[in-house]
């Protein structure tokens, strides 16, 4: 009975993520932050569907699962929360009266000033990194991983918060999605080796994929209906060309990747459907039975910044503190590592699932408003550094929730983001306010 109701959910878990393209995503560029969010859902429905019939065809499931065989009631429980999150997420998007964001002419960006003078700052404080650290004068294994370790912590997290932004706009000058005059256009070719050089050294996978498919979104006419209709007409114009170039680049990197430096078996769609192992980590987590109401871990996005020297008692997201459970994770050490677990374990684990209509709220405010920052950009042909922040972190949020979850440092830094320009934009109307009172 419950193997029935399992695949009940499932199928209703389809249909909702169905309205939803067909409903807003079909209409807009195909990797769009919603259509993200819409292709990783389709993603754990296939994953779910293989992991319930015991499909033996594919080698689908992540290394660490050692379980014999599926326990239904689990399963239950964790495709539940899933459904129940897109269910949500659907039914806000209509009350909330969105309209697909549909980019259209073939427009180049202006850069302001303040952007291009803050790429340029962080290009140096990249290279000074790079100089400070043992990599550059010896590339070993030892080097390599402290190299990395030395980029996820102390003072360069806080400088991280604004930098790794750069990446994007890297992707967005190599894509000729932004204008420059000459000046600028050398000096920003000068510095590219810098970013490349930190995508490669800090084994940085995901600014580089997300910063690919970041310049892909902004190109115009590139939804599916648009594609489709250039398919029909025999036009197969040059931007769906490179598209079908790079995503063959990408995945035969991937492959090489994952075979040579993960020790991961498989071709292509298999290795991409492991390292998809947040939907079978989520069930992982509510099979140990590891739920309850943890409101310690619920501010972590709020003090994530404060370094454990200062706060010893800091909690750890919820995703180390099921790592370190299950796993037997170390947090704490240089060789520190954890699982991302997903929106159904994280939801289950600090709230037994009842926070699942705060996730669901957080990525529909975060296509919303994404659609909307998007849109005045492209009003004004204009992008500015703090927007371009707030833009770059909105487009990862939808697809991050299911993922990762929400009590993630990335969702502290959104909300740190969000708070400065909250601060900055009412001390502008203030202080204007205060020199019309004086004026008059």
């Amino acid at each position: 009975m419950d193997f029935y109701l399992n695949i009940i959910i499932l199928l209703s878990w389809f249909i909702v993520i169905f309205l939803t393209y067909f409903k807003f995503g079909i209409y807009e560029n195909i990797f769009s932050p919603l259509n993200l969010y819409i292709l990783i859902n389709i993603a754990g429905i296939i994953i779910f569907l293989f992991f319930l019939i015991e499909f033996k065809g594919l080698n689908y499931l992540p290394t660490y699962f050692k379980e014999p065989s599926v326990d239904m009631y689990s399963s239950l429980i964790t495709i539940l929360l899933y459904f129940l999150s897109s269910s949500m997420v659907y039914i806000l998007l209509k009350i909330f009266n969105y309209k697909p964001l549909c980019i259209k002419g073939i427009k180049k960006l202006y850069l302001n000033k303040d952007i291009k003078i803050m790429f340029i700052f962080f290009s140096l404080f990249y290279t000074y990194i790079l100089l400070k650290s043992e990599v550059l004068h010896n590339l070993s294994y030892e080097n390599l991983y402290k190299f990395r370790f030395e980029m996820s912590h102390g003072y360069i997290v806080f400088f991280n918060l604004f930098g790794f932004s750069m990446f994007f706009l890297v992707f967005l000058f190599l894509f000729r999605r932004l204008y420059f005059q000459k000046k600028w256009l050398i000096l920003f070719i000068l510095l590219l080796p810098v970013w490349f050089l930190l995508i490669f050294l800090n084994n940085a996978r995901g600014p580089f994929v997300f910063g690919t498919l970041f310049a892909l979104s902004l190109y115009p006419h590139f939804s599916l209906i648009s594609i489709l209709k250039n398919f029909f007409k025999l036009r197969l114009n040059k931007k769906i060309f490179l598209f079908i170039v790079i995503i063959a680049i990408l995945l035969i990197l991937y492959q090489e990747y994952s075979i040579h430096y993960r020790a991961q078996e498989g071709v292509f769609y298999e290795l991409v459907l492991q390292r998809i192992d947040n939907f079978i980590a989520s069930y992982i987590a509510i099979n140990n039975n590891l739920g309850g109401f943890k409101i310690e871990n619920i501010f972590y996005p709020f003090i994530y910044l404060i370094p454990r020297a200062i706060f010893p008692e800091k909690p750890f997201p919820p995703n180390g503190e099921l790592s370190a459970k299950i796993f037997g994770a170390n947090l704490l050490d240089d060789d520190a590592w954890s699982v991302n677990f997903g929106l159904a374990a994280e939801s289950y684990y600090v709230s037994f699932g009842f926070l699942t209509p705060l996730y669901s709220l957080i990525i529909a405010i975060a296509i919303i408003y994404y659609s909307k920052i998007l849109s005045k950009i492209y009003s004004k042909n204009k992008l500015d550094f703090l927007n371009f922040i707030i833009l770059t972190s909105l487009y990862l949020t939808p697809f991050g929730i299911v993922m990762g979850g929400v009590f993630t440092p990335s969702i502290g830094n959104l909300i740190l983001i969000l708070l400065i320009k909250f601060i900055i934009t009412y001390t502008k109307k203030f202080t204007n306010l205060k020199w019309r009172v004086l004026y008059v």
